[in-house]
């Protein structure tokens, strides 16, 4: 990936060396068109660079979280590396039908090339600001219960689901346990709820149909919830429950040192990273999610759509370039006749 991104940036500097050397050759008239090509050129491919390294991070949090989407994100990975690889020759071609712009077939393949490119930045840009928008209904209706309107968007409603029974379910489930034992002190009847924790079959009061919260003074205890996760997913008690990726880990602790919050709909139990004496969570994690899954599909379409509007006026430019030619030509035979 970063030969990748090396070879575009070493190849646009050749490209620029290129152009430099000959632009003295230039009519003065078209050096001003020459640097706004120049100009444009830059922009469009640093703004491919930024959906090149967008597109890679959302595929990288995508398929941490659903890791049975891998293929899917691996091919919108591939497909965003064709669009960067065809953003450069567009580029590319704008600065060569700089050098050679008394030839129509030079001006004709960049604006053929050039059209295709307006066409698919537009519409790509649409489409994924429409995918961002929708992505932040869809968290609102799932704490709706709403579940039976998103068939086409499978993938991101399983990895809602995911993130909400592992941010609640698997700290209520498995913390203040016999085998992760919670310090002792009263800090659950002074800062915690009862009622929450009843919603979540625990108790601190010894309700006898509840699973009551175990404290200890033993070298065994557990002050955070990630130090219980990490010492009991090998046990081979536990070797049915599904692992928690890495991907997870790092949202969690983002979203839980951003917005100190847990669950999504409703908060859990307990927090994650933070020490259990300091008290529950204060808030659910409905904005710190709905922000996530909306941030990197509404970037990339913006940055799609700022690149329809350069190229777009890069085409306009290449026609205005070829019909001021052709009148500069004949304004110069007309000259060169009245002398004769």
């Amino acid at each position: 990936m970063k030969l990748i991104i090396y070879f575009i940036f070493l190849t646009r500097q050749q490209c620029v060396i290129v152009a430099r050397t000959n632009v003295s050759n230039l009519h003065q008239e078209y050096q001003q068109v020459y640097q706004w090509y120049q100009s444009s050129y830059f922009s469009s491919t640093e703004l491919f660079l930024r959906i090149f390294s967008a597109s890679q991070s959302m595929q990288i949090e995508l398929t941490s979280i659903r890791d049975d989407n891998k293929a899917v994100g691996d091919g919108a990975f591939g497909f965003v590396i064709a669009l960067a690889i065809f953003a450069f020759i567009v580029g590319a071609l704008g600065v060569i039908s700089c050098l050679c712009y008394k030839k129509k077939c030079c001006l004709c393949l960049y604006s053929g090339c050039a059209t295709v490119g307006v066409l698919i930045f537009l519409a790509l840009g649409i489409v994924f600001i429409i995918l961002g928008a929708a992505s932040q209904k869809l968290v609102d209706d799932f704490c709706d219960g709403k579940k039976d309107d998103y068939k086409g968007l499978n993938s991101i409603y399983d990895s809602i689901v995911e993130i909400d029974n592992k941010m609640t379910t698997y700290t209520a489930k498995y913390y203040c346990t016999s085998d992760c034992p919670c310090p002792l002190g009263t800090y659950f009847t002074d800062k915690y709820n009862e009622t929450l924790m009843n919603q979540y079959n625990r108790t601190f009061t010894s309700k006898p149909i509840y699973q009551p919260l175990l404290q200890s003074s033993a070298a065994n205890v557990k002050y955070t919830f990630w130090d219980c996760y990490t010492s009991i997913k090998d046990l081979s008690k536990y070797s049915n429950v599904e692992k928690i990726s890495d991907g997870l880990e790092s949202l969690f602790r983002t979203l839980e040192s951003d917005f100190s919050c847990n669950g999504i709909c409703k908060a859990g139990p307990f927090m994650y990273f933070r020490n259990i004496t300091s008290g529950p969570p204060g808030k659910n994690c409905l904005t710190g999610i709905k922000d996530t899954f909306k941030e990197k599909p509404l970037a990339i379409g913006i940055i799609l759509l700022v690149s329809f509007a350069l190229t777009f006026v890069a085409l306009f430019a290449t026609y205005g370039l070829c019909c001021r030619r052709n009148k500069d030509e004949d304004n110069f035979k007309h000259g060169k006749h009245s002398h004769h």
